[in-house]
């Protein structure tokens, strides 16, 4: 069954609507879209979800996992226009030097915000992020985080946090890395907020 999930994209034939549902682009295309959901981490480490007081320079932890599918690279390419035929067309990345069908780079870089986020109120930007391997479609990542920097923001309720992030296949090869700088929520501002 397709998410209901509404999302940009171009005109696919709507009546020129901007804010369509993936049951919607479903229909109008003839095609059956499913966004897969990450897995729930089973080792209870994940740091999604912590809050800003919870945290600790040092700490480390690991995402839960994600498998990179197809139907998300043809939507990453629709709302980026990036084409290149590696990740669009699967015979063409078939006979690259990559031997197989990549998911964009930066499809890595903003996944990873989403294995790594839950309490987050703000992002402030990222800091040397390296592309190290392709991902492949199929492949499954999951994130390793370590804490490196915490600075305490009271009008936020929380902090800034720069976590050095490893974006990992399940085979152990690192794909990706870098730092993130995130505002989390603390404590006191989630009860004020109720």
């Amino acid at each position: 069954m397709a998410a209901e999930r509404s999302m940009k994209i171009g005109n696919c034939g709507c009546g020129g609507r901007m804010g369509v549902s993936l049951a919607h682009l479903n229909s109008s295309i003839g095609l059956k879209i499913v966004v897969p959901r990450p897995r729930i981490n089973k080792c209870g480490e994940s740091m999604q979800g912590m809050y800003f007081k919870e945290l600790e320079v040092g700490m480390g932890r690991r995402s839960a996992a994600r498998t990179v599918a197809e139907t998300e690279t043809v939507l990453f390419a629709g709302m980026s226009g990036d084409w290149n035929p590696l990740h669009s067309d699967a015979e063409f990345a078939a006979r690259s030097l990559f031997g197989q069908h990549l998911a964009h780079g930066t499809l890595g870089l903003a996944a990873r915000l989403g294995l790594i986020d839950g309490t987050a109120i703000a992002a402030r930007g990222s800091r040397e992020w390296k592309f190290k391997r392709p991902i492949f479609i199929g492949d499954t990542v999951h994130a390793r985080v370590r804490v490196t920097e915490l600075e305490p923001v009271p009008r936020l309720g929380g902090g800034m946090v720069t976590p050095h992030v490893t974006l990992m296949t399940r085979r152990g090869e690192e794909v990706q890395a870098g730092s993130v700088i995130v505002g989390l929520k603390g404590r006191e501002r989630e009860a004020q907020e109720k």
